[in-house]
């Protein structure tokens, strides 16, 4: 499972990407476990979930949600983005527009 190019509509501060994306790496292994379950009941199982997701001046995740390969999988994905505590110290929110992440066996 590796994660694609992050889409932001903030990029007013410079390296947010980068934070963003290693908040998303270490919640990987949590996501990755939720895929494997799912793959008991469905081997084929595979593609790319886009997330979307709002975090706070504190680095807290105020709002997420993802989409694609399917539903359990997008809740799974949305929940472990939800409990990220992200090292972003900014004058303002930052909303991600499309984070895609891929599953594969």
């Amino acid at each position: 499972m590796t994660s694609a190019d992050l889409v932001a509509s903030d990029t007013r501060h410079a390296g947010t990407a980068d934070i963003v994306r290693a908040g998303v790496r270490a919640h990987l292994p949590d996501m990755r476990t939720c895929y494997e379950g799912l793959l008991v009941g469905q081997p084929t199982l595979a593609g790319t979930v886009v997330a979307s997701f709002d975090i706070a001046p504190d680095g807290v995740v105020t709002q997420a949600a993802a989409k694609g390969v399917s539903r359990e999988l997008e809740t799974c994905v949305a929940s472990a983005i939800k409990q990220i505590k992200f090292a972003i110290a900014t004058d303002g929110a930052v909303h991600i527009k499309a984070y895609p992440i891929e599953f594969k066996p």
